[in-house]
């Protein structure tokens, strides 16, 4: 159920030799206003299912707030501040500096496919 009325159907396919850290999805957001402008809306990430079969995902989104300035040329060009590193969108690391604001909520819909799972020593 998509409720703003966008939905984008695309596959993923990821492949580890592997296993270091559980796998998780990154995802960014962006809208386009009605200049044709292209504007990121939110950053978001979510740890990816460990067992086989059909799972619907909330992800929640965030976006960085800036200063008076900021804002105001986010509003009149169109682009606000951004994140340098993309590492940072499913790392804790240093995200507890930002300053963000919630942005929305990416509804997915994943059929996950395990393989080689015991060659590794994995427990789904």
């Amino acid at each position: 159920e998509c409720r703003t009325g966008h939905i984008l159907s695309s596959g993923i396919n990821a492949e580890y030799g592997g296993i270091q850290g559980w796998p998780k999805l990154s995802v960014q957001v962006f809208s386009e206003d009605i200049y044709g402008r292209t504007q990121l809306v939110g950053y978001g990430f979510t740890h990816l299912p460990t067992s086989p079969g059909f799972h619907k995902i909330t992800c929640p989104t965030w976006n960085l707030t800036g200063g008076m300035m900021e804002q105001v040329q986010s509003y009149f060009v169109g682009s606000g501040p951004q994140l340098l590193k993309e590492d940072l969108i499913a790392s804790g690391a240093d995200r507890f500096r930002l300053q963000t604001i919630a942005s929305g909520t990416v509804y997915l819909s994943l059929f996950i496919v395990t393989r080689n799972f015991a060659k590794f020593g994995i427990e789904a």
